[in-house]
């Protein structure tokens, strides 16, 4: 529970967990993870990875948790990148032209990707820096409020254009590029 309280002091201070249940899985040599869709006290962890990555692990899923309670309809790439940043799991600050190119539809990252092919080009490092991106430019409060009131009407890249008042999609998008992808 001293990471969940960690996790609460630093990152989730207007929500709180109170119980985690966790489902330790021995048998499946594919899954690492996994929180069941809207889950807000629920781990399934695999026990068939290095013991050294087991804190980062479940440090990212405790997040996806906390995630579920501030607004469970985000789409699965913020999730994500809000639990790979949370986890400290961003180990570049550089994205690759080539993986930007595949996870980018129409200037909208991740539109119409499903999240297993989009891992497989990086996704996790892509959808972690734009959190990271974000949060250095608006804050982790004002970044987190944004998301709570998300309703899954519009994309998401538009519902942040409108709560932090960018010019487009396509300027936000950009500008996340210019910064990152080389």
């Amino acid at each position: 529970m001293e990471l969940v309280r960690s996790l609460n002091k630093e990152y989730f201070t207007h929500v709180s967990i109170s119980e985690i249940t966790i489902f330790l899985l021995s048998n499946n040599k594919r899954l690492i993870a996994y929180i069941p869709p809207h889950s807000t006290n629920t781990i399934c962890i695999s026990i068939n990875f290095p013991l050294k990555t087991f804190k980062s692990v479940l440090t990212h899923e405790i997040s996806h948790l906390y995630i579920n309670l501030i607004n469970p309809n985000l789409p699965e790439w913020i999730k994500e990148g809000l639990a790979t940043f949370v986890s400290k799991q961003i180990f570049t600050n550089k994205i690759n032209k080539n993986d930007f190119n595949f996870l980018i539809n129409n200037g909208v990252p991740f539109k119409k990707i499903r999240w297993g092919i989009a891992a497989k080009h990086n996704g996790y490092i892509v959808a972690g820096l734009f959190i990271a991106y974000m949060e250095k430019r608006f804050g982790w409060q004002k970044l987190l409020k944004s998301f709570s009131k998300y309703h899954g009407n519009k994309n998401i890249i538009e519902h942040l254009v409108k709560c932090f008042a960018e010019s487009s999609a396509v300027s936000l998008v950009n500008k996340f590029k210019k910064e990152y992808v080389k």
